[in-house]
């Protein structure tokens, strides 16, 4: 299966470690991970290498929403 996992920033924080580590089980267990982030740098990584990060580029909030439209 193929699985997008999307979050806002990939920084140190419980929930950018949830959503990494969530990712490396799916690929242990043969599914295809792909991690979108729409800010910053990813500071927290996955330590499975198959797995794909996407920056999204948005600068600031208001790209942010104006994206979902």
């Amino acid at each position: 299966m193929k699985i997008l996992l999307v979050i806002t920033g990939l920084g140190m924080g419980g929930a950018e470690n949830l959503v990494v580590n969530l990712a490396d089980k799916y690929v242990e267990q043969g599914h295809e991970v792909v991690i979108a982030y729409a800010f910053g740098d990813a500071v927290v990584t996955p330590k499975n290498e198959n797995i794909q990060l996407v920056s999204l580029g948005v600068s600031s909030y208001s790209d942010f929403f104006f994206c979902l439209f």
